[in-house]
């Protein structure tokens, strides 16, 4: 082969090789560039969404507000990092907005159209996994709030999972919540009256006196039978923490509670419980 053959083919051989690397360059910067833009068109897309969501809670239409908590509970799931933002947007511009209880101050009863958003946007909310993208748990921070149902049409709340859910201070009136799963909760200064408690699971939850309500936790008028209220978290000290004022408690839960005298009191039918193995 002659000299300039060789020439030639050496050149095309490095033209290829260069046009190559050249174009595998292109192709990664192409590719990073379209992750890029994805990444920030989505950021972009969920930002918008989010702020609609917000919009549509603050307008007090059942439908909106309904659509709005199912797209925020939609991205607390599909972006975990996220989850935390998602709950407080719907703990403080939804339940704060529109169920927040002023102490000191007459509750009147929770209109009905108001009765259906706390309970589909309750349950929406607590349907999001308790955990975050670093298995840290995520603060579901519901306290002062209220509900208060009639009498003659109580409102029903039933297997609802509040599971470590911080409920201080708040008040449920004519509220039916048997079956419901209150361990590791807060309940520091909750009142419940008139409740259907059957059947709860209160294991740890913290049952004590709240100094910004000035009220121990107060269970009034309720039916507690077989719920496990004598395994709750009751504060040691010479201060009430909880009060048991009339309603229906089984005789031997009844009867560990009065051992814990006198961080606990009953009022009523219970107050002649007796603790089976007092101390001396």
């Amino acid at each position: 082969m002659k000299l300039h053959e060789k020439l030639r083919d050496f050149m095309v051989s490095q033209l290829l090789v260069k046009t190559l690397l050249v174009g595998v360059v292109l192709t990664a910067a192409v590719g990073a560039l379209t992750t890029y833009l994805n990444e920030n068109l989505d950021v972009l897309r969920t930002s918008y969404v989010v702020a609609n969501a917000r919009r549509k809670l603050r307008t007090g239409d059942p439908d909106a507000i309904g659509r709005a908590v199912s797209t925020l509970v939609e991205v607390a799931r599909n972006k975990p990092y996220r989850k935390q933002e998602m709950v407080d947007i719907i703990v403080q511009e939804l339940f704060r907005k529109w169920f927040a209880r002023t102490p000191g101050v007459a509750l009147p009863p929770t209109p009905p159209a108001m009765v259906g958003i706390f309970r589909d946007s309750l349950r929406a909310l607590l349907s999001i996994p308790r955990k975050d993208e670093n298995d840290h748990s995520i603060n579901i921070d519901l306290h002062q709030l209220a509900l208060v149902g009639k009498k003659e049409n109580p409102i029903y709340l039933q297997k609802t999972n509040f599971k470590d859910v911080v409920l201080w201070g708040s008040e449920f009136v004519n509220v039916a919540l048997s079956r419901s799963d209150f361990e590791n909760a807060d309940l520091g200064g909750v009142r419940f009256e008139a409740c259907g408690m059957e059947d709860l699971n209160l294991k740890n939850a913290r049952m004590s006196y709240s100094f910004l309500d000035d009220r121990a936790t107060i269970i009034q008028h309720c039916e507690v039978a077989r719920s496990t209220i004598d395994e709750s978290l009751i504060i040691t000290g010479t201060r009430v923490q909880l009060s048991i004022r009339a309603g229906e408690i089984d005789l031997e839960r009844c009867a560990r509670l009065a051992c814990k005298a006198p961080m606990v009191e009953m009022v009523g039918q219970h107050q002649g419980c007796q603790c089976p193995n007092p101390r001396k």
